[in-house]
């Protein structure tokens, strides 16, 4: 009776001596280890030869007939060979697939190649190439949205500092804004374009544009 009573009373005053051990969490898992990259000159070989597969791939029949292929080859070089300079160019080939080799054309896709293209080379010159091909297309397309996306940037950046290389997306920002409605804001750029470059053919196609706004606003 007394043992009984002195396991009662130990049950009591220490509850945690006959509760079930909790159990214990498993061990976080670890993720995966990134791939080991090759070296940038081997990158740079093997890139190029995949690249020349591309181009033999055209050699002898239509574009289109191997279109998959060339697409599954530019996406090896962009996954394997990141640092090569064919990474970067392979981003611009999808990108000029997409917007020319696909009826409709791919404009979201092309939009989110070129996205993902300035996550990771913001600052590679192949960005000017990309970013030429694409407003080149959407203003011929009159898809002032898109264009816009890629111009913005540019004007932004002039309005910053004051400084701006070339006339031509200046222009293309003042053509969007025209044809969305906005002609202040057109008005202001085709008057910089005029401006900082006289004597280009934005300026001269700039002073046809505002001669044209002043007379729609004049009623004439």
């Amino acid at each position: 009776m007394r043992y009984l009573l002195c396991a009662l009373a130990a049950a009591l005053l220490f509850p945690w001596g006959c509760a079930t051990a909790p159990k214990k969490e498993p061990p976080e898992a670890k993720p995966p280890e990134a791939a080991k990259r090759l070296p940038p000159k081997e990158q740079e070989a093997l890139a190029l030869q995949t690249f020349t597969e591309i181009l033999e791939l055209t050699a002898d029949v239509p574009k289109r007939q191997v279109l998959a292929q060339m697409q599954e080859l530019y996406w090896k070089i962009i996954r394997e060979y990141p640092d090569s300079y064919y990474a970067k160019e392979s981003y611009w080939r999808l990108i000029i697939i997409h917007l020319e080799d696909f009826q409709p054309p791919r404009i979201q896709r092309a939009m989110e190649l070129y996205r993902e293209f300035l996550q990771k080379y913001p600052r590679h010159p192949v960005r000017l190439a990309i970013e030429d091909t694409m407003v080149r297309f959407f203003y011929k397309a009159k898809l002032w949205k898109e264009l816009l996306e890629i111009v913005n940037p540019v004007v932004r950046e002039f309005v910053r500092t004051g400084e701006l290389k070339g006339p031509f997306f200046l222009f293309l920002y003042a053509e969007a804004k025209r044809a969305l409605g906005e002609l202040e804001e057109a008005e202001k750029g085709y008057r910089h374009v005029i401006g900082l470059f006289p004597s280009s053919t934005e300026a001269k196609i700039s002073r046809r544009r505002l001669k044209g706004l002043k007379e729609s606003s004049s009623g004439g």
